[in-house]
Formats: C-alpha cells, structure tokens, sequence
C-alpha cells in the first residue's frame, strides 16, 4: 500500500511537471524601464576614437556616436575633413546619451570645438525618461556653442515581437523629447534620420537598426550638411 501511494504521488508530481506550461524566456525578467528590453552593458563593448580626440584644438567638430557611427566613422570623418572641417569622432558601441554627454566632457578636444555633434540615442530606446538631462548637459557642455543631434530609428530585427513592439514607439518618444528641446534651444540642431529610415528602409541592415553602405552615405552627407547650416 505505503509503495503504491508514493509510486501514485510520484506519477502525478512528473505529470505536473511536463504538462505545467514554461514560462517564455523573453518574459523571465521585466521588459525594462520602457517595454523595449534592457540595455546591453556598454561599458564591455568596443569603444574607439580618432587620434585628434586628444589634442585641445586640433578639430572644430566634435562627434560623439554608438555603434551605428563607428560603423561610418572613417567616411564621416573624411566628409567632414573635405568640407574643411577639422574633427574628433569618438564612439562607443551600446552607450546611451548621458554618459556619451560625459565622455564628450572629458576629451581634451572639446574645449576648443565649434560644434559637438551627438549622434546617440539608439540606445536610449531601452530608457528615454534618462534622456532630458543628457540634452541639458549636452548644452551645458556646448556653452551656446551649436548641438547638432542626430536623431533615431530602431526596429530591431532579431528580438522578440513583444520587446520589438516598443522599439519604434519609443524611438518616437525619444525624437519627441529632442523636438521639443530644440524648440526652446536654438542652439540645438535635429538630423531627421528617422523620417529618413522609415521611408527608405534599405538604407538599414536587416537587424533594423545599423546602416548598409548607401545607408551610411545618406546618413554621413545629413550630418555634415547640418553641421555646416549650423555653422553658418
């Protein structure tokens, strides 16, 4: 009897278990701050800058990026050049835009810069309420100086449907907040890239986020037009 009731529980106790549903892996953590999944760690991603980032006056342009301007940063850094604009390109892959706006702080380069471009935001998709303050401090930074801003589109290929559902949302709440900034900073300056993207999404990889080649020509020839209007 006693051998027959523990087989009977263990019976119903393997039962549960197979027919218990599992838990989807994509919903074993909260989706993050904004639905969109949490950022990756970026301090272990690859960071690079052009030697001209250490030199205090060696570059009227100043342009802080993430991954999708590491990927042009020779282009853009040789455009920029054969306009007769002297500049720093310092990216690091996966970093949101306040410690971006720190980094730019830091170089040496930046305190003689005409202008500092911002072309960050990706990831502040994963947490726009961070956002404001680093448009303030980019400001700060810049003391009157032109902020041309760079900004987003995400629509992230290889993630889940259920965090890939607040990619572009948030990328809208993200150019909203730099819409908005810019009405009330002159100084501040919009590259409209994802009105760009949107209509013309071969200009995008298939992960949705970073640039093909043409994609990386469009994007470098907004930016050093913006520069120059800023400029101007």
């Amino acid at each position: 009897m006693a051998f027959a009731a523990r087989t009977a529980a263990l019976a119903s106790a393997v039962a549960l278990a197979v027919t218990a549903p599992a838990t989807p892996p994509h919903q074993a953590r909260p989706a993050g701050p904004a639905g969109s999944g949490w950022a990756s760690e970026w301090q272990q991603r690859g960071h690079a800058m052009t030697p001209s980032c250490l030199v205090a006056g060696a570059a009227k342009v100043t342009v802080i990026g993430d991954s999708v301007t590491r990927q042009m940063t020779v282009r853009l850094s040789g455009q920029l050049g054969l306009a007769h604009l002297t500049n720093c390109v310092e990216t690091w892959s996966a970093r949101p835009s306040m410690p971006a706006v720190a980094a730019a702080a830091a170089l040496p380069v930046m305190a003689r810069s005409s202008v500092l471009v911002m072309a960050t935001g990706t990831n502040d998709v994963f947490d726009p309420g961070q956002l404001p303050d680093a448009i303030d401090a980019a400001l700060r930074l810049a003391h009157g100086r032109p902020v041309v801003w760079v900004n987003v589109y995400v629509h992230r290929a290889g993630t889940v449907p259920a965090l890939r559902a607040y990619d572009l949302p948030n990328s809208r709440v993200v150019n909203a907040m730099l819409a908005a900034a810019a009405g009330r900073h002159p100084s501040l300056h919009v590259v409209d890239w994802y009105a760009v993207a949107a209509a013309h999404p071969a200009l995008l990889l298939k992960d949705g986020v970073h640039v093909t080649d043409r994609g990386s020509r469009v994007r470098t020839a907004m930016i050093v037009a913006a520069v120059r209007r800023a400029l101007a």
